[in-house]
Order: C-alpha cells, then sequence, then structure tokens
C-alpha cells in the first residue's frame, strides 16, 4: 500500500549532502507532515493491529537518512498504541 503523503517531496530530498541536512529534512518532517497525518498513521495502526506485523518501505537503506523511523515513532506513540498488537 502506498500512501504518499507520508512521504517526502523530490525537492525537498535533494542537495543533502550532510547528516545536518537529513536532521533538518527530518525535523521539517515531524513539525509539518507528521503533525497533518494522524489519519494515515492511523491507518497503518489499524493495518499493524490486523496482520500483526507489516514493514514500512523506503528506498534509502540508511536509518539515519530515512523517514520510516520517525513515522514509526509517531505511529508508536498513538493513543492506542502499546507495543503488543
Amino acid at each position: 500500500m502506498h500512501i504518499p503523503v507520508l512521504g517526502i517531496q523530490s525537492e525537498q530530498r535533494r542537495e543533502l549532502n550532510s547528516q545536518k541536512d537529513y536532521d533538518n529534512l527530518f525535523a521539517d518532517y515531524c513539525k509539518n507532515t507528521l503533525t497533518k497525518t494522524k489519519k494515515e498513521q492511523e491507518r497503518i495502526f489499524e493495518l499493524l493491529k490486523t496482520n500483526k506485523r507489516i514493514a514500512l518501505t523506503c528506498f534509502e537503506k540508511d536509518i539515519n537518512q530515512c523517514h520510516r523511523k520517525y513515522l514509526a515513532n509517531a505511529i508508536g506513540k498513538l493513543p492506542d498504541f502499546n507495543g503488543n498488537v
């Protein structure tokens, strides 16, 4: 299932030359994308509850340079998430 609104626009991913550039990108992602996409995060959480296991995928291989960990952390902070789905 592809949920584009949870990704980062390609123009924002250009000129990322250092980890600091990525850190700034993800600070913006957390502030501006994750705060506005609760419905989509809840949709993923429902899939997790139904299937017991899901995979968040992305083309980025380095977790320190990928939005997945921030998305997963946001889902983990949803009110009904208790870590024992």
